[in-house]
């Protein structure tokens, strides 16, 4: 039987009010975001890695509670051809910290040397 999945949540409306920027750092600093995303490159711990503009998708994925996202991640997952879940895969634990890898490698070798049901 099929595992019944939780109803998708939406965040709740959020109310934007534009604020003047009077402070020239925090206007260098803006600046430097808007140039980062035009060229398509973002910074995390000091790495430059390209990126694709975000999408309104990412955002919505990006509000969700950190719980939930891995569940939608699956669901995605599932509904993807069996050589476009590879390339997920592949896209994936290519972005893996070296022990995150290690644990994967880890359980993934559990789960194939485990007898079938």
């Amino acid at each position: 039987m099929a595992k019944k999945s939780s109803p998708v949540r939406i965040a709740p409306l959020q109310k934007v009010v534009a604020e003047s920027v009077t402070d020239p750092s925090e206007q260098a600093a803006l600046d430097q975001q808007r140039r980062q995303r035009q060229k398509g490159v973002r910074t995390r711990g000091g790495n430059r890695t390209p990126t694709r503009a975000s999408s309104p998708v990412l955002e919505l994925f990006r509000q969700l509670p950190a719980e939930e996202r891995p569940s939608l991640l699956v669901q995605v997952a599932a509904s993807l051809s069996p050589e476009e879940q590879l390339e997920m895969l592949e896209a994936l634990t290519a972005r893996l910290p070296a022990d995150a890898a290690r644990k994967l490698e880890e359980e993934l070798r559990a789960h194939l040397l485990k007898p079938p049901a």
